[in-house]
């Protein structure tokens, strides 16, 4: 086995060092999240998919739900018969073909995705509090030379 130095055993402290905090980050901003969906009765796959439904728009079915989230189309059925008994989806029968439902956010569900993208302003307006546009260009530019790294590695 070779003999590591005492600035490379440092320099591999730091690694360490820096994944553990950007891991525990990650898991704060989960967390922070997760608080929000139940406190509005919500599991986090339901909301995960009323935000997805939000972003693909009107005209989505469970088949496009299904293949955007990467989950089976049974399991996109389970959470919208959730979602759809509280009142937040409804499911409608299109005009254009009788066997395609498409899937509708209601009043109640579009004030849900509301709150929650005013919600995650206001996680990440608290997470960067204190850093200038500067520092946050420059940790930016530091998790994008990481990102790459990684890259070189899969």
């Amino acid at each position: 086995m070779p003999r590591v130095s005492k600035a490379q055993k440092e320099m591999e402290n730091l690694y360490m060092q820096t994944l553990n905090q950007f891991f525990g980050i990650l898991k704060l901003h989960r967390n922070a999240i997760e608080r929000y969906t139940t406190e509005n009765g919500m599991q986090k796959n339901q909301h995960k998919l009323l935000l997805t439904l939000s972003r693909l728009g009107p005209e989505a079915c469970q088949r496009d739900l299904a293949e955007s989230m990467h989950i089976t189309p049974a399991a996109v059925a389970v959470t919208l018969k959730k979602l759809e008994k509280a009142g937040i989806v409804e499911k409608v029968i299109s005009e254009k073909d009788n066997r395609y439902n498409r899937i509708i956010i209601t009043e109640k569900g579009e004030k849900i995705v509301k709150e929650s993208y005013e919600m995650f302003r206001s996680i990440d307006t608290q997470a960067f509090e204190g850093f200038s546009e500067e520092e946050m260009a420059q940790l930016c530019g530091y998790l994008e030379r990481v990102r790459e790294n990684f890259l070189k590695l899969v």
